[in-house]
């Protein structure tokens, strides 16, 4: 089974976990229905126009010399804290729905690493935009949908 299929799988089975303990919790199951489901469908559709958008600028907007996509010593320290080493490698490689793996790197190939560069630079500013409509689809949820521990 591939990362991509097992990571989808992964991800229904937590939103069916999250939907029976909202409902446990008196939400009602309607309305958690919406909200879990309909957030995850919308930020799937933000996340796929925002990497479309991305992709049709030109490459050299993603220059990865920018002092914007250097990893800073704290960053560094962040990732060595997190042991991102040892899983990495588990989370799915999603650069193929874009015509472009980055799993196995070919360090030989010039223009491969050079393309390599771009991808992740595209993949930064995807990121930090899909943080922000994270927060934008949690502002916009009815607070009284919200669990209070």
């Amino acid at each position: 089974m591939n990362s991509i299929l097992r990571y989808s799988i992964l991800l229904f089975l937590l939103l069916i976990l999250t939907l029976v303990i909202n409902v446990l919790c008196g939400v009602s199951f309607v309305v958690s229905l919406i909200y879990i489901f309909g957030g995850a469908v919308a930020i799937f559709v933000f996340d796929a126009i925002i990497a479309y958008v991305l992709h049709k600028l030109p490459e050299k907007v993603m220059n990865y010399n920018k002092k914007f996509f250097k990893v800073s010593k704290s960053e560094k320290r962040f990732y060595e804290k997190i042991l991102i080493r040892k899983w990495k490698d588990k989370i799915p490689e999603t650069g193929q729905l874009c015509n472009f793996k980055k799993n196995k790197i070919r360090s030989n190939d010039v223009e491969y690493l050079d393309k390599f560069l771009v991808e992740t630079c595209y993949a930064e500013i995807i990121h930090i935009a899909m943080i922000l409509v994270g927060f934008f689809i949690i502002l916009i949820i009815p607070k009284e949908y919200f669990l209070n521990f």
